[in-house]
């Protein structure tokens, strides 16, 4: 299995995001939430040349949880929303990373994904799309992509640093997620 972990704002979202929605909202009384659409369909190709899963790695992730083996949105006004579009491209959420361990000690986000790893073997290959790199400083220069332009490991203070997924990011999750080299994992000692 290939996995990408996938956060959500500065990922599929950036600052001129919310500029733009909120003025839609206003302008026709919509409700839309925060998502570029483009960077989903972006995600979507990524995705039809790797075969690739997507397990939600966003601070947003407890607006979701798994009922019978799937991940299904919570009642809020994101979650369902964002499910919708997501279906829009063909996409779905495989899964979550969890929140904490079994001994019920928080988790950062690259740790998080270390313990989801562990438990899910079968992963060949992986890649983490993510605006931060403080959490993931094991991944840097291996399975992360970086969606911000700050220098590696400096911490975000406000959007405007977000870049968000591009069009020039899609070959490099590609080539990441089908390298034929051995699985870059970095599996959470237990």
């Amino acid at each position: 299995m290939k996995v990408i972990f996938l956060d959500i704002d500065g990922v599929l979202n950036v600052s001129e995001t919310y500029d733009r929605i909120d003025s839609e909202n206003k302008l026709n009384g919509t409700k839309k939430i925060y998502i570029d659409e483009f960077r989903v369909q972006y995600l979507s190709e990524i995705v039809k040349r790797t075969g690739a899963e997507i397990v939600l790695s966003s601070s947003l992730s407890g607006m979701f949880k798994k009922v019978d083996g799937k991940v299904v949105a919570r009642n809020n006004h994101f979650a369902p929303k964002f499910v919708s579009i997501l279906a829009k491209y063909g996409l779905y959420l495989y899964d979550i990373i969890p929140k904490v361990d079994s001994e019920n000690n928080y988790l950062d986000k690259g740790e998080a994904i270390k313990l989801w790893l562990s438990n899910h073997l079968d992963v060949e290959n992986f890649v983490i799309l993510d605006d931060s790199t403080v959490e993931f400083m094991d991944f840097v220069g291996t399975n992360l992509i970086k969606l911000n332009n700050l220098e590696i490991g400096e911490i975000i203070r406000d959007m405007s640093n977000y870049i968000g997924l591009g069009e020039e990011h899609i070959d490099e999750a590609v080539s990441i997620l089908n390298n034929k080299e051995v699985c870059r994992v970095r599996r959470r000692t237990r």
